[in-house]
């Protein structure tokens, strides 16, 4: 008996879904797929099948609360990122700056990150939080009170004033996003 593959809209359109939802099961290793273009894939009826019954055999409780990748789990940088609450561009960042990383081998196509080794990495860059870096005070209070200002400003409608009010912001903001850059993630604790 010969074996249907399926696209993406298809299996989307048979689920009432968005092939988006598709796509990232795909994505996620969860649903078996073969790739036959650049960015075409197909799914096996059979896969498709053995994937909606793997989700009617599980208890609730397991798919209303995913489980956690260990620290020692390989990551790819996108689950990193998702994991350290940071874009994949600032994984790419530290990785110029010598993050730690496994080299593609074997079935693993790209780099993989082991958590435990990230948080050690960036403990040791990270020194403990600097003065004026405060996430929580200076830099977050400097930025509330430039809005404040610029808000007032706004309501009595001069706009010389207006403009150098949000210039005061803007500096503000890059202060306090450069202070979060610096202080170590309250995440990874």
């Amino acid at each position: 008996m010969q074996e249907t593959f399926l696209t993406v809209a298809e299996i989307a359109e048979q689920l009432k879904l968005n092939p988006q939802t598709v796509r990232n099961w795909i994505e996620r290793n969860l649903l078996p797929a073969v790739r036959v273009g650049p960015r075409r894939v197909r799914v096996l009826q059979s896969d498709l099948d053995a994937f909606l019954n793997l989700g009617a055999d599980r208890p609730a409780e397991e798919e209303a609360a995913p489980q956690a990748p260990s620290e020692d789990e390989l990551l790819s940088r996108r689950a990193l990122a998702n994991r350290l609450r940071r874009s994949v561009s600032w994984v790419d960042a530290r990785v110029r700056d010598g993050m730690p990383y496994e080299a593609p081998s074997g079935d693993y196509r790209h780099r993989g990150f082991r958590l435990r080794e990230v948080k050690a990495w960036l403990d040791e860059r990270v020194p403990a939080r600097q003065e004026g870096a405060d996430t929580g005070g200076g830099g977050a209070e400097q930025l509330a009170t430039a809005l404040a200002e610029a808000s007032r400003v706004a309501q009595d409608g001069d706009q010389s004033q207006l403009a150098d009010a949000l210039r005061a912001v803007a500096k503000a903001a890059a202060r306090f996003a450069d202070a979060l850059e610096r202080a170590p993630d309250r995440a990874m604790s």
